[in-house]
């Protein structure tokens, strides 16, 4: 393992386990609130850093298939997620459709190339799931197009959260992934799990009981 190598994956696994501390206040704080997007703020910084560890080590080093499919959809569900505060006003740019048409065309590839490698770390229980679901995320995405002012005037705060969510548990479950390897792909799948849950808990409230979770001061 050369220099560059152990840079890349101590940076990635530090800044990971930061954000996997830091990345929990968000969730807890009102949102909207001051300390929400302050912190959200720096949650999104560092994210970056992790992404673009991520996306070395699967370009330069040996990559798992399955942290590479958690790779992509933790790259677009976090992008999409930024960009859902972005477009809250104009809904869907150029830029998103673009971003939304490379992730289907690049999970198909993943999902053709990949099969034909099955492996206890490329279960098709993981694999096409975390592929699968991030394509259907790029067809909503596609999907804003014919419903703009719904999704402008309601919509765009679940987009958020939502995926800001899921790009939470996709780093949780590729830390999860590899230090419990044994228990693959449960070690994996159930991060998955909490944060869709968690994520029908926000949608929920938000709709319900929106006092409960929205700050009164944006």
């Amino acid at each position: 393992m050369d220099i560059f190598q152990t840079v890349n994956i101590y940076t990635h696994v530090i800044i990971g386990s930061l954000l996997l501390v830091l990345g929990i206040a968000p969730l807890a704080f009102p949102k909207g609130g001051y300390w929400h997007k302050r912190i959200g703020r720096l949650y999104a910084s560092l994210y970056i850093v992790v992404l673009a560890t991520a996306i070395i080590g699967a370009i330069f080093f040996r990559s798992q298939p399955a942290l590479m499919a958690i790779t992509l959809a933790a790259s677009y569900g976090y992008m999409s997620g930024i960009r859902a505060i972005k477009i809250k006003s104009s809904g869907p740019q150029i830029i998103d459709n673009l971003m939304a048409i490379g992730v289907i065309i690049i999970g198909a590839s993943m999902l053709t190339i990949m099969s034909r490698n099955g492996s206890a770390s490329w279960s098709p229980t993981m694999g096409y799931s975390v592929i699968g679901l991030t394509i259907t995320h790029s067809l909503y995405d596609l999907s804003r197009n014919f419903w703009v002012a719904i999704w402008t005037k309601k919509v765009w705060p679940i987009d958020h959260g939502y995926k800001m969510i899921g790009s939470y548990f996709a780093l949780a479950s590729a830390a999860s992934g590899n230090l419990i390897r044994d228990f693959q792909p449960w070690s994996q799948i159930a991060p998955s799990i909490i944060g869709v849950t968690i994520s029908g808990v926000f949608i929920y409230l938000y709709f319900k009981h929106p006092d409960s979770l929205m700050s009164r001061k944006k």
